[in-house]
Parts: structure tokens; C-alpha cells; sequence
């Protein structure tokens, strides 16, 4: 490829950052990406515990857990005039919209939904927070069950419409799959004090879980190597009926205001206003009644790799609800880990009760796993630094 046929822009928008993650082919075909071309964030389906092609440098060698999408039909144009503003916007050009060809929204179910600081997207008005608007009003119409898998859980509205929710609608169960280790460290405290100070990890519907990898040891027999799974996917699923796959975390941040994360006054002010840009797609049943079967494949999928169960004993819910099943499936994995009758301890599917404690071996002792090494060799053990200080995060960003 020559030269000239290449061209970089850099957006500059310290201290915003570019969090979406989009490539788009031939204005025919996008996709929407969840992690970024680094090897620390590359996994494969298999999520072996330790894999020397996965370097220690970002995420501790820890196997990852993302979802991205392949997109095809009217949004992707969407996507060709979101590009267009950030590509303008990027080379010191006043930023326009790019014509988009008119399509019937009644038709697709599928839509876009991104967010920036002011002045990147023209058609977008100033300080608005359109994913977090999208986000609330699913939540609001949830009946049955809200599934949020996410790679953190600190934004305060958020937290808070799904404390509503669970008032309003006396059936509706909330499973929700979360880091035990955040990337950046600040955000396990953060997330543990908003899921305490609205009590939904006692809450008798609500289930807190998190994923783990296991697998035998090459040098040791009858040792099984263990590993938190970095979860780095942004899905949310709500009745079946409407579905939000992007980059935009559930943090202040990627909600619109940083600051909004900090609960002292000075951190409140330093970061006030802060935030990424990001880009989202939403399928909404309520646009087109047939997208229903797309987000049922994306649900069941998901948790036929987190269960380990068949896809097809997932379509229809549960007679005790899907919460049973979640909470049943990580006490059993917990339990085979515990007992000392196997060979070699093991799990089926990837699931594990979440835990408010500091440190991963801590973490499977408040589950009933106590590590012995004849038996379970974890991979993960990070310092104190690394779960209170996020020196990687520092080092990248500067």
C-alpha cells in the first residue's frame, strides 16, 4: 500500500477521551468494536486461565470477555456520518454532518446512539447524554428482567432507575455480571458502594455474579489453574425487547460527567464535565416486533457460554425465573471448586458469585474456594498497587 493512500487523524480533546471503537467497510458494512487492537485485550472463545500470547502489561494476563457487532443495512450510514463529524473535527475543521440518505426508522429496529463532548457532533446539542437517556427509559419499561453484563456498574442515575425498577415491578429480576477487578481500581470501591448504598446485593431479586476460567494445569497433574475473566463487554438486554451492545461503560465518564463518579467535592469539580466519546447501537422491538429474535441469539449466546447449558434451554424463561437459574449455576461452580472428591476441580460454564472483597484469592474464600495448591493454582494475584492504584491506567494516559 503507498503511502499516500494512508491518512491518521488524532482527535485532541484532553482530558476527553476516544473511547469508540468503529472500522467501516465500502459504506456497506461496519463494525462496532468492543476492545481495542492491543494484545493485552486479544482472547479467544476458549478464555484459557494463562496464555503466553496475552502479555501481563494491561489486564494482568487475564483472559477476556467482550462483545462486538457486525452491522450491515440503513445504520450503517449512520455510523458514515458519525465518522464523517469526528474525521472533521480531528483535522481542526468545523464539524458538519455528513448527508445521510433517508430511511423509514419505522422499518429498522436498530439504531445508533452516540455521545461526545460539545462541539464534535454538530447535530447532537451541548452536554446532551443520549445512551443515558436510552438506558433510563429501558429500564422504566422493564417487566420481566433486566440483563446487564458490563465492565463496570459506577454510574449513580443508572444504579439508581434500576433500584426504581425493582419497586415498581414486584416480578422483575435484575442479573447483572461485573469485574471483580476493574482495570482501574478507583471503580471496584465505587461500584460496591452504590450496589450497598441501594442494598442490591441483598436484594432477593437481584443476582451479582462474576466470571472466572479454569483449566488444567500443563506441568501439574491433577491441578487446575483458575482466572478472572476481564470483562470488558457493554450489553445490556431488557424483556427480551430491547438490547444495547456499544462501547459506553455504565460510569460517569461515558454517561456524560466523570465527576459525577467522585463522591468528594473535589473530585466532583476537578473532573466536572469530563467525558468520552462513544458510540452505541440499540435494537428496540417496540420499532420492529420481528428484531426480537436478534436480541433472544445475543442473549442466549451469552449465557450459553456463561452457564454452560444449551442454547436451546434458554429461549423460554424459567418457571422460578431466570434468576434461580443464575444463582444455582454459580453455587454449584463454587461448590465443585470447594470439594476435595474430584480429581481436579472444575467448573461448568464460567460463573461465580460476585464478592465485595479486595484481592482474588480473598474473593474465592468469601465463596467457599479456598486455594490449596495441590489443587487450584490461581494466575491472577496482583499487589497492592495494583488493586489501589491503577499504574498501568496512569501510564497510558501519559
Amino acid at each position: 500500500m503507498l503511502p499516500e493512500q494512508i491518512e491518521v487523524r488524532g482527535l485532541s480533546r484532553f482530558p476527553h477521551f476516544m473511547h469508540a471503537k468503529l472500522v467501516l467497510i465500502d459504506e456497506r458494512e461496519a463494525f462496532l468494536l468492543g476492545s481495542p487492537f492491543v494484545n493485552s485485550y486479544w482472547d479467544d472463545g476458549s478464555h484459557i486461565p494463562l496464555d503466553a500470547r496475552r502479555p501481563l502489561r494491561d489486564l494482568g494476563g487475564r483472559p477476556l470477555h467482550d462483545v462486538s457487532a457486525q452491522l450491515r443495512g440503513p445504520v450503517v450510514r449512520d455510523l458514515e456520518s458519525m465518522f464523517g463529524c469526528l474525521w472533521r473535527s480531528s483535522g481542526g475543521e468545523q464539524p458538519s454532518a455528513v448527508p445521510v440518505a433517508p430511511h423509514d426508522a419505522r422499518v429498522s429496529a436498530v439504531r445508533m446512539v452516540c455521545d461526545a463532548p460539545d462541539g464534535i457532533l454538530p447535530n447532537v446539542p451541548d452536554r446532551a447524554m443520549q445512551m443515558l437517556g436510552e438506558l433510563i427509559a429501558a429500564i422504566a419499561r422493564a417487566r420481566s428482567f433486566i440483563y446487564i453484563e458490563h465492565q463496570y456498574l459506577t454510574s449513580r442515575p443508572i444504579v439508581a432507575a434500576l433500584a426504581a425498577a425493582l419497586r415498581r415491578e414486584p416480578a422483575l429480576e435484575i442479573i447483572i455480571v461485573l469485574n471483580q477487578n476493574p482495570d482501574l481500581t478507583a471503580y471496584r470501591g465505587w461500584q460496591n458502594a452504590q450496589l450497598r448504598k441501594h442494598a442490591l446485593l441483598a436484594h432477593p431479586r437481584v443476582g451479582v455474579f462474576t466470571l472466572w476460567s479454569t483449566g488444567a494445569h500443563p506441568e501439574c497433574a491433577g491441578v487446575t489453574r483458575i482466572n478472572q475473566l476481564f470483562i470488558h463487554s457493554k450489553v445490556i438486554v431488557v424483556d427480551d425487547a430491547w438490547a444495547a451492545v456499544g462501547t459506553s461503560n455504565l460510569d460517569g465518564v461515558s454517561m456524560g460527567d466523570y465527576g459525577d463518579d467522585f463522591a468528594s467535592s473535589l473530585g466532583r469539580r476537578v473532573f466536572e464535565g469530563v467525558r468520552n466519546v462513544e458510540v452505541n447501537i440499540v435494537i428496540d422491538v417496540l420499532k420492529a416486533p420481528g428484531e426480537s429474535e436478534s436480541i433472544i441469539e445475543l442473549r442466549e449466546r451469552l449465557w450459553h457460554e456463561h452457564l454452560g447449558v444449551p442454547r436451546e434451554a434458554l429461549g423460554v424463561r424459567a418457571h422460578g425465573g431466570w434468576l434461580a437459574v443464575w444463582r444455582d449455576a454459580a453455587r454449584e461452580n463454587a461448590r465443585m471448586l470447594a470439594s476435595s472428591d474430584a480429581d481436579a476441580p472444575a467448573m461448568v460454564g464460567q460463573l461465580l458469585p460476585y464478592s465485595e472483597c479486595a484481592y482474588p484469592r480473598e474473593q474465592l474464600a468469601d465463596i467457599g474456594v479456598t486455594l490449596d495448591s495441590d489443587r487450584l493454582a490461581l494466575c491472577y494475584t496482583p499487589t497492592w498497587f495494583g488493586v489501589h492504584l491503577s499504574p498501568h491506567w496512569i501510564r497510558n494516559i501519559f
